[in-house]
């Protein structure tokens, strides 16, 4: 099969969307399929093969968080033409009703088969309200939506209803894993590891209100911080007054590190206040075989057991997400337990069975007959609010692809 995949944001912006492509793009190339990512343009960015850069990209404030636009002339005819010169069978495109990239990627396929494949979620959406009959127009040349979880479906789905298949985000159980040496030394702190852009909803702030209650219980420890973005600045004067001598912000971490700062972790802290489809980090420290706690929202929902492989907490509830971390940090029976436990949910992830879900929806597109996989399944879970947050007692999990 001949792939195109158009993607507004790829490295080096890290992201959700970021790690699908790459996850994705490597899984199919693996598997013996021809793939071409098509994305924007980016300074010092490494030559791939089988990559396509145009046009230009800045990141502009969205969703509680920084997103990349893509700008350019002729998009479209250039999109054409490598969706020409390259023989696609098929075009994958993440986020397709996003300007530019994506949007003239759907124009561009000019009737070939167009998977389109949805990651936000958010309570609403202005330019989707403004926009809708525009909009309404380009989601018709989708031939088969996809989200990458239930309420990210539920998301777009209020302004263009369709039939959404559910694929979502996977994690490289290999590259994250228990067995991955520490990348730093945690100088006998327990330490808690905060990874991600550093926007608005991502609540970091929170995580950092709530470490003098968590020293007052267990002594010093350690918050590491990786990732950067707009609120940077800020946090770090927020550690230096609220936490001093207890915060070290890392700044952007290359990739080849990223696994190492999951094994020095003890736990993953993830403390996002709203608009988080899936949580990709919490898969990786989940992979790593690291306890979670994180802020009970849609998208966490769809990963933490509560009580088995990490907590969920009320967003926003310093007070909450210290006790959650207290109880993890001073338990390392139950800590190793919940690592264990997370190891396993993550290993349903893994790349290979997602893309093999992933196949089948191209199948789907191309009219072609889907192939049974075994026992791959996604669970359409709503990601209600979850009925235990902060409790240690184990409860039955929930796979997301079953085993």
């Amino acid at each position: 099969m001949r792939i195109g995949i158009v993607t507004h944001a790829y490295f080096p912006h890290f992201g959700g969307v970021s790690e699908n492509v790459a996850g994705v793009s490597r899984t199919l190339r693996e598997l013996g399929h021809h793939v071409t990512v098509i994305t924007a343009g980016a300074r010092r960015a490494p030559v791939e093969p089988d990559l396509v850069r145009m046009g230009g990209q800045m990141m502009v404030p969205w969703n509680g968080a920084t997103v990349n636009f893509t700008y350019g002339r002729g998009l479209s005819l250039r999109l054409a033409e490598i969706y020409r010169q390259r023989r696609l069978d098929l075009v994958h495109i993440h986020c397709p009703l996003a300007p530019m990239l994506p949007i003239e990627g759907l124009r561009a396929a000019r009737g070939r088969p167009v998977v389109g494949m949805f990651h936000a979620t958010a309570e609403s959406n202005l330019g989707y309200h403004l926009f809708r009959p525009l909009l309404t127009r380009e989601f018709r040349r989708i031939t088969v939506p996809v989200a990458v979880s239930e309420p990210a479906r539920r998301f777009v789905a209020q302004y263009f209803p369709g039939s959404y298949r559910l694929v979502p985000n996977g994690v490289d159980v290999e590259r994250f894993s228990p067995r991955v040496p520490p990348g730093i030394r945690s100088e006998g702190r327990p330490v808690i590891l905060i990874m991600g852009r550093l926007d608005p909803r991502k609540g970091v702030e929170h995580a950092i209100d709530a470490l003098p209650r968590v020293v007052a219980a267990l002594g010093p420890i350690t918050m590491i911080v990786a990732g950067d973005g707009p609120r940077a600045p800020s946090l770090r004067r927020r550690a230096k007054r609220v936490a001093p001598g207890l915060v070290r912000f890392l700044g952007p971490v290359p990739a080849t590190q990223v696994p190492g700062l999951y094994a020095a972790a003890d736990c993953l802290c993830a403390p996002a206040v709203r608009n988080e489809s899936f949580g990709i980090v919490l898969a990786e420290a989940m992979a790593g075989g690291r306890p979670v706690v994180a802020s009970d929202i849609s998208g966490y929902r769809l990963l933490v057991v509560p009580g088995q492989t990490g907590f969920l907490v009320p967003p926003g509830d310093p007070a909450a997400l210290a006790n959650a971390l207290i109880t993890v940090l001073a338990d390392r029976r139950l800590a190793a337990s919940m690592g264990a436990a997370g190891r396993q949910r993550a290993l349903s992830l893994a790349w290979e069975r997602v893309t093999a879900r992933l196949l089948n929806v191209y199948r789907e597109a191309l009219g072609e007959t889907r192939v049974e996989t075994p026992e791959v399944a996604l669970e359409d879970w709503s990601g209600e609010p979850s009925a235990a947050l902060v409790s240690p007692a184990p409860s039955e999990p929930d796979a997301i692809l079953t085993p």
